[in-house]
Order: C-alpha cells, then structure tokens, then sequence
C-alpha cells in the first residue's frame, strides 16, 4: 500500500484503488481542460460508491495544491541539475 500525506490529508491507496484513483485523476483533468460539457457522467461515477468520491476528493484537493507551486525558472531547473550532478 502507497501512502502520501499532504497538508494534512492522507491518501492511501490499494492496488485496487489505483484504477479509481486514476479514474478520478482523469475526471479532475477533463473539468479542469474544460473538455466536461455534461457532468452527467461524472455525477453517476461519484453517486456508485463513496469510494469514488474519496478518490476525486483527493485528486482535486492534489491538483489545487500543485497548481499554488510556483513553476520553476529555466535557471533554477540547470542550478538543480548542477547541485544534483554534484552530489553524484
């Protein structure tokens, strides 16, 4: 079992899970493309088990908190690679 704790949340996931972790990872992405005309679909996935409404919890709390990371500059990424090629 994987175990990933953010802010707080820990979200634990089985080699069962993953398939619906992925599922909702995908339906997170799809509203967020705005590729989701009808919430139909999606409104049936997460009303057959609460298990799909964790896992779409979790996918949309992870997407929110990756999307406040500030995204690196070109120089910070190459002064990352030089103190990591160091290292080695």
């Amino acid at each position: 079992m994987i175990s990933l704790i953010m802010d707080g949340i820990e979200m634990a996931h089985s080699e069962h899970d993953n398939l619906i972790w992925q599922t909702a990872m995908r339906w997170v992405l799809l509203e967020h493309e705005n590729s989701l005309s009808d919430r139909t679909e999606l409104t049936i996935w997460l009303n057959e088990a609460q298990t799909h409404r964790t896992a779409y919890e979790e996918a949309l709390t992870l997407w929110l908190i990756t999307g406040l990371i500030p995204p690196l500059t070109l120089e910070e990424t190459e002064q990352n690679h030089s103190i990591e090629d160091s290292i080695k």
